[in-house]
């Protein structure tokens, strides 16, 4: 802020001070490297995932709707280095280039800095805010991606939370007619067209199932390996689609990514999948 101290807004409710540090955190003094007049910090939790920055970080720029010549007046402020796909989506609200300011490691010194409000209680969805991300999205849909009514979210080995059975599964999936993706091969503008024209969604529990939102009432069929989280079913009822889940065998080899062991999933839970 103005006083040269640092300002930290925790979302995750995770964060652990060691022992004497909030006196240095709140109350370091250093010279700014860099001076902003209105500004908009956007990083919020884990914001380099796909979902997190949509729910956590993105989402609270709804805000902007609401002040007057407030789009044009904020600098947005991103404390990490942007992906292609974050600055698409910063360019998909309509923000320009130059009021985007990437200042990761950097002390920064803000007159009239505004803090948004998370969209979200936890698990707490805002329907209202999830429809204002699709209808802002949606007009930037690319239009040559192939159409497929009927998606198979899959995921890499090196992402951990993988199907060890996964061709078996793709193979099973793929005589119904579903399509194996690997989203991370998409555009931002791609997913939003893929997933605005499919009415079905299979997939591996993962941030890609954030761009159910894109859908129109999709029916959805989430595959866990070992543990249920509940975001994606809240997200169905806020676009009103259609949820059910199965539960996969976790591994119990030790080389799991970030403790997200691989797992098997028997194909008779996906028998009446349509």
């Amino acid at each position: 802020d103005g006083y040269n101290n640092i300002i930290l807004e925790n979302h995750g409710g995770r964060l652990k001070y060691p022992k004497g540090s909030i006196p240095r955190l709140l109350y370091l003094k250093k010279r700014p490297d860099l001076v902003v007049s209105d500004a908009v910090i956007l990083n919020s939790r884990n914001s380099r995932n796909f979902y997190h920055w949509f729910v956590d970080s993105l989402s609270k720029l709804e805000a902007l709707d609401h002040i007057p010549n407030g789009w044009k007046k904020y600098k947005i402020i991103a404390t990490s280095p942007l992906k292609s796909w974050q600055r698409d989506s910063l360019k998909y609200l309509g923000i320009l280039d130059e009021n985007i300011i990437e200042a990761p490691n950097k002390n920064i010194e803000i007159h009239n800095c505004l803090v948004l409000s998370p969209r979200r209680n936890h698990l707490r969805i805002s329907k209202e805010n999830l429809s204002w991300i699709k209808k802002k999205m949606l007009p930037f849909a690319d239009t040559n991606v192939k159409t497929i009514d009927k998606i198979f979210i899959s995921r890499r080995q090196k992402e951990g939370r993988y199907l060890i059975n996964e061709e078996e599964v793709s193979h099973f999936l793929a005589k119904k007619g579903y399509v194996k993706c690997y989203l991370d091969k998409y555009t931002l503008a791609q997913q939003i067209a893929l997933f605005s024209n499919a009415s079905k969604i299979v997939g591996i529990h993962g941030a890609g199932f954030f761009n159910m939102v894109f859908a129109q009432n999709p029916n959805i069929v989430e595959i866990f390996s070992d543990q249920v989280h509940p975001f994606y079913y809240l997200f169905t009822n806020a676009v009103n689609g259609k949820y059910r889940y199965v539960l996969g065998e976790a591994s119990l080899e030790n080389n799991a990514v970030k403790n997200r062991k691989p797992f098997h999933l028997k194909l008779d839970q996906l028998l009446d999948i349509g």
